[in-house]
């Protein structure tokens, strides 16, 4: 079994995608933004399909998420990337998707995902 951290998980679709194929898995999703992570929570936990605002505006009139399945190995947390609140080598892997441009240092957040991931936990 391993472990997954989605910083920057916005509504969590990554982990949406992702935990119910690999069942064995720890997942966790964090964002910055309150508002996201009560949204990421309801993908997660099973809660009602919600809107996704920003693809209707590119055309898409019926962008939603639908219904799921609450995952049971994956949950939300608030925090922030520059200072990441789990110890060294907490995770076999870490994802942030469109996450370093929004950071006010990218660097910093960077070393802070690979001390969290396996690859610098030696």
């Amino acid at each position: 079994t391993g472990g997954v951290l989605d910083v920057g998980c916005g509504v969590g679709r990554t982990i949406r995608d992702c935990a119910p194929a690999m069942k064995g898995w720890k997942f966790v999703a964090m964002d910055y933004a309150y508002q996201m992570c009560e949204r990421a929570h309801d993908v997660i936990a099973g809660g009602p399909a919600i809107a996704l605002p920003s693809l209707a505006r590119r055309g898409f009139l019926t962008a939603t998420l639908p219904e799921r399945m609450p995952l049971k190995n994956a949950r939300v947390v608030q925090g922030s990337a520059l200072d990441l609140p789990f110890h060294d080598g907490a995770f076999d892997a870490v994802t942030a998707t469109l996450v370093y441009d929004r950071l006010p240092d990218p660097e910093l957040g960077l070393v802070e995902m690979a001390i969290c991931g396996m690859l610098l936990a030696a």
